[in-house]
């Protein structure tokens, strides 16, 4: 490329960032993140993560900028009690687990040869005395915590789409007061946006979403990065 074209390609990037206070997230600029997001991670951290991004399945896994704010939050509200509503391979609950703060990780996982792979993760990153995989439907597994009377200081839900209304009713009810409940994917890839949209995940995200926003006993904002990222915080216990 020209240097002629360099310069265009740079003005038309400076008006529409001036015009939509947004910019275009490219696959260079998401490397050029993930480079400084790796800066402090130590080798084990990011061996693990290498191997995630070489499985078939790999857009299933959570960006690591993504859980980088998780895990910041995490620290933020020092949270002891954490609970995942879908595996994968383990690096999230495992990353999490490494918070000096937590205690305790549920996750929730109805591919046993996910749960199998996670524990190799785990023990490598030395949490695996931290976390407590459940397998199984996420919903029954829930149901489970809450007759248990289990509560947790943070919830993420990254899992069956179909299921998100009734993972984040159940997540009410084991939320402690101030806790945050985040939920992945909520903007579906724009689509939520889209009166018409044949997509039946984008129309149920976004009946999710408004549920959200109307929601009295919560605070909730949407962070418009990666594929949507919502954080709710609770302010008064659903019971």
């Amino acid at each position: 490329m020209g240097k002629i074209q360099i310069k265009i390609k740079e003005t038309v990037l400076i008006y529409l960032k001036k015009r939509l206070k947004n910019i275009v997230i490219t696959k260079s600029l998401s490397r050029y993140i993930d480079t400084l997001d790796f800066i402090k991670e130590d080798r084990v951290v990011r061996s693990n993560y290498s191997l995630v991004t070489k499985d078939p399945k790999f857009s299933y896994q959570t960006p690591f900028s993504e859980i980088k704010l998780i895990k910041l939050l995490v620290d933020l509200i020092k949270a002891k009690n954490i609970l995942e509503i879908g595996t994968f391979k383990g690096f999230t609950s495992g990353y999490l687990a490494t918070s000096p703060s937590v205690k305790k990780v549920f996750t929730c996982e109805i591919d046993e040869s996910n749960i199998k792979q996670a524990q190799k993760l785990w023990n490598s990153l030395k949490v695996t005395h931290k976390i407590t995989p459940l397998l199984g439907l996420a919903t029954e597994s829930m149901q489970e915590l809450i007759r248990s009377k289990k509560f947790f200081d943070l919830i993420y839900i990254d899992a069956n789409k179909n299921q998100y209304d009734s993972y984040f009713d159940l997540s009410l009810q084991l939320i402690e007061n101030e806790g945050l409940i985040l939920i992945d994917n909520t903007l579906w890839a724009g689509l939520v946006a889209e009166k018409n949209t044949s997509f039946s995940h984008a129309r149920l995200i976004d009946k999710l979403n408004k549920k959200i926003a109307k929601n009295n006993n919560c605070e909730s904002v949407i962070i418009p990065a990666w594929d949507g990222l919502t954080i709710v915080k609770i302010n008064k216990k659903i019971k």
